[in-house]
């Protein structure tokens, strides 16, 4: 017999391919789980998001690192959420991009030249602790994450934890992939009346879905493998 799943220990893992979104592509996947967790400009948090950006090629212009910060992060809440800019590439800086955030008032810090790294990811923590994160070929730059690249194409896996702040999402999502999954069945039945979430944090998935193709499956294990991942990425 299957050992049951405790819904704490539930992941939502997706696998998200540009070419299957549509008009701002992974600009506004970003933003649709940024909204469901941290939740719309204005609302007060109850607790602290930190989010990490690996960028590695980053906006080198003013004008579209304001554009893509502006995208991505439109009407997101700036209470009590720190941005962490991660890494350089080789002629590449996350300069302008700091400074775009500067802008909308979020509060910063930044490694600028100090840490070379080609990764990049996004990952999102509630107080301290990872609900969130995306690995991928995605840059953080507007051509990446918001025009059509004439033949470029970009892959990113995103892994999504249960937890208060979450369970709406992940119960949309669940509900979207019921008819798509043959595993969904068993996990509905075990996990999906236990996950609770917060009233206060919305889900923005059911529009965004229904025009945007995105493969989700679940995943669960007792060790905190999004925790084990943002540690190897800190090294």
């Amino acid at each position: 017999m299957a050992k049951r799943i405790n819904s704490s220990d539930f992941i939502i893992t997706q696998y998200i391919r540009k070419s299957n979104l549509h008009s701002r592509y992974i600009s506004d996947y970003l933003n649709v789980i940024l909204k469901s967790i941290i939740g719309r400009r204005g609302q007060k948090n109850s607790h602290v998001y930190d989010v990490y950006i690996w960028g590695s090629c980053w906006a080198k212009r003013y004008n579209t690192s304001n554009r893509l910060v502006n995208t991505t992060f439109n009407d997101i809440s700036n209470d009590k959420v720190i941005i962490h800019l991660e890494n350089h590439y080789l002629g590449f800086s996350s300069f302008f991009t700091y400074n775009a955030f500067n802008k909308m008032h979020y509060k910063l810090t930044a490694s600028f030249l100090k840490n070379r790294d080609h990764s990049k990811v996004i990952a999102i923590l509630e107080d301290g602790n990872p609900v969130f994160y995306m690995v991928g070929s995605s840059n953080f730059s507007y051509q990446t994450y918001t025009q059509k690249n004439s033949g470029i194409n970009q892959s990113d896996i995103a892994f999504i934890r249960n937890n208060y702040s979450t369970g709406s999402l992940i119960k949309e999502i669940l509900k979207n992939e019921q008819n798509n999954n043959s595993q969904m069945e068993y996990i509905i039945k075990d996990v999906f009346d236990n996950i609770e979430f917060d009233s206060h944090n919305e889900s923005y998935w059911n529009t965004y879905h229904d025009k945007n193709n995105i493969f989700s499956i679940p995943y669960a294990n007792e060790t905190n493998i999004l925790k084990d991942f943002f540690k190897e990425q800190l090294k």
